[in-house]
């Protein structure tokens, strides 16, 4: 784990929405208020991963990381998943 500042993850990086540094920014749950991202970033040639919510709605505010001051990332590598998709006969004809 890398504890970031949020002044730097928001202001020097741009995140979690204006920034060449996100790889990979995914939703991965859904709340009555908010949505749940998952996102990976790069600094300094390390990958790292880290949550934040947004609003689900244009009635809620909520910003990024907004009552904490610090922020606990996760340092992640890629790593190739072999993956097994279901498809009718006739995908995997037409795919030969």
């Amino acid at each position: 784990m890398k504890t970031f500042s949020k002044d730097y993850l928001v202001n020097e990086l741009g995140l979690p929405y204006d920034s060449d540094c996100v790889i990979e920014d995914t939703i991965i749950d859904k709340e009555r208020w908010s949505i749940v991202h998952r996102l990976i970033f790069k600094d300094n040639d390390k990958a790292y991963r880290v949550y934040y919510e947004e609003p689900a709605t244009e009635e809620q505010e909520m910003q990024p990381w907004e009552d904490e001051d610090e922020i606990e990332c996760e340092e992640v590598i890629p790593v190739e998943v072999k993956e097994t998709v279901w498809v009718s006969p006739d995908e995997l004809h037409c795919a030969g």
